[in-house]
């Protein structure tokens, strides 16, 4: 009896600090990390690298429906197709459209029609 406690103890002491807004400053590396690789100018690079080849609807129309780590697999099979954007680049437009960044909302609800 006394072991479950002391197991369940340390799976709480273990999962609640980083679920949830308890403990707001328990992800700051992870979050870290995705404001760098954020750094990337999002829609620069979809007109620069994506609208080489298709239209730039079809990925606005894609937002909110791709995780980041689906966006990521679909760039880079482009970049296997001859897209040119480098792994930096690809990591920063895969959090930009996985995460429906504002700058990337923006950039589609201002240009419907790309």
């Amino acid at each position: 009896m006394i072991r479950k406690r002391y197991g369940l103890l340390l799976l709480l002491m273990v999962v609640l600090p980083c679920s949830g807004s308890l403990l707001a400053g328990c992800n700051k590396a992870e979050e870290s990390a995705v404001a760098q690789t954020v750094a990337v100018d999002c829609p620069s690079l979809l007109e620069s690298r994506c609208r080489v080849c298709h239209s730039l609807a079809r990925v606005c129309r894609a937002l909110g429906g791709k995780s980041e780590s689906d966006w990521q697999k679909t760039i880079k099979s482009m970049a296997g197709r001859g897209a040119e954007v480098d792994s930096d680049e690809q990591k920063g437009l895969a959090a930009c459209l996985g995460r429906g960044a504002v700058e990337i909302t923006e950039f589609c609800r201002d240009n419907p029609d790309m």
